[in-house]
């Protein structure tokens, strides 16, 4: 099992060699969902689109700050930094 306080790998799991294998799509895009496809996700679970665009806003505002919420969790500072840089890179 990967200890994420002291690694983290950026590649898909499909890409890693890995025991537990884990994949996302949301709402059929799995490399770079956007909030178009969250949108739709939100839809077909029956969350009105004030709602969804209320949500996605609201994670997009706690991601932003991703790097105060790995320090106080712990992360170390390379892992952090690689998450941030991918965060940044979209």
């Amino acid at each position: 099992m990967k200890n994420w306080k002291n690694g983290f790998d950026s590649r898909p799991s499909n890409e890693a060699a890995d025991e537990n294998p884990h994949t996302m799509t949301v709402a059929g895009e799995g490399r770079a969902p956007e909030p178009s496809h969250l949108s739709r996700l939100a839809a077909l679970a029956g969350i009105s689109s004030r709602d969804a665009a209320a949500i996605i806003d609201e994670v997009g505002t706690a991601v932003a700050r991703w790097p105060e919420w790995a320090e106080l969790a712990g992360v170390s500072k390379k892992s952090r930094d690689t998450i941030k840089a991918m965060i940044q890179a979209g």
